[in-house]
């Protein structure tokens, strides 16, 4: 359930920042979003405290939170999967049968196609659709209950508003000592057009904007010396077990053929082993012992 809120949650976050990304840089479109995700979660008021912050969680296993960047692919997911969502119910949307069920049907169906490769499960349990099953295998259905009125988006579906006033950067953050220069961006894209077009203008001048939190620990957790070459070794070997672990979320949605093939991209990605460090060993001469 946790991952089904989280999809909801970047969902409706994108709806907030949609009509403003295109004037925006592509740094900046992800902080923006990520922010709108974070301020949202704050707004809600029917879940605890300690339950927000699992709602954030990359895998319920590592309990780390998600940054911009992943969370900016994870929304790219979303969009892919519900596209999927909706050829799927197509045949199943008809005159006199609601949205609902005809996602139920879905679901169903959704279930009997994984279920029947399972050789441990009897018929009758390949027809029985386990309660919350579509919440632990396939977290963007609750998205498409939500949002969409058979293949098409819900037009009667409110329009959405924002918690918070977009903050973004001026500058890309660089990882030094120099602390990103902060701008708001009250109005619209016109607004945004102009004070993007003035940056290097303004950014001696600007009012500084309070950082958000979320941000910040996003910039401060990469810092990294991007000459350095067992850095860069470093950030390639993580990208590639992030990759890894979100394909590991996506088992049994995603087909087994497609997740193996990206594996193996993944694999050849991986740079080389380093050498060995140090001179190497010296060659010891064996002495030949007299015996008696």
């Amino acid at each position: 359930m946790r991952r089904s809120v989280q999809s909801v949650l970047l969902y409706e976050a994108h709806r907030c920042v949609a009509s403003k990304l295109p004037a925006l840089r592509p740094f900046q479109r992800k902080l923006a979003f990520f922010d709108q995700a974070n301020a949202l979660l704050d707004s809600l008021t029917f879940i605890q405290a300690h339950q927000k912050k699992e709602v954030m969680w990359r895998t319920a296993t590592s309990k780390e939170i998600l940054h911009p960047e992943v969370a900016w692919k994870r929304m790219r997911l979303i969009e892919r999967e519900l596209a999927k969502l909706r050829e799927k119910i197509k045949p199943h949307y008809m005159a006199g049968r609601s949205h609902n069920d005809a996602c139920e049907i879905l679901v169903q169906e959704l279930y009997e196609a994984v279920a029947k490769g399972e050789p441990t499960l009897s018929e009758e349990q390949a027809r029985t659709r386990p309660l919350n099953w579509e919440h632990a295998h396939n977290n963007v259905m609750l998205t498409f209950r939500i949002y969409f009125r058979g293949d098409e988006l819900d037009p009667t579906f409110p329009v959405p508003q924002p918690p918070r006033k977009i903050v973004v950067p001026a500058e890309k953050p660089s990882y030094g000592a120099m602390k990103p220069h902060y701008i708001a961006v009250p109005g619209g894209v016109s607004d945004m057009k102009e004070n993007a077009g003035h940056l290097e203008e303004e950014k001696e001048t600007e009012e500084a904007v309070t950082v958000p939190a979320t941000t910040v620990a996003a910039n401060e957790s990469t810092k990294v010396a991007i000459s350095c070459p067992v850095e860069n070794r470093r950030k390639i070997l993580a990208e590639v077990r992030e990759h890894l672990e979100l394909l590991k979320e996506f088992e049994g949605i995603i087909p087994d053929d497609d997740i193996k093939k990206r594996k193996c991209e993944l694999f050849l990605a991986l740079p080389q082993a380093p050498p060995p460090s140090g001179p190497p060993p010296k060659k010891t001469k064996l002495e030949t012992v007299e015996t008696i």
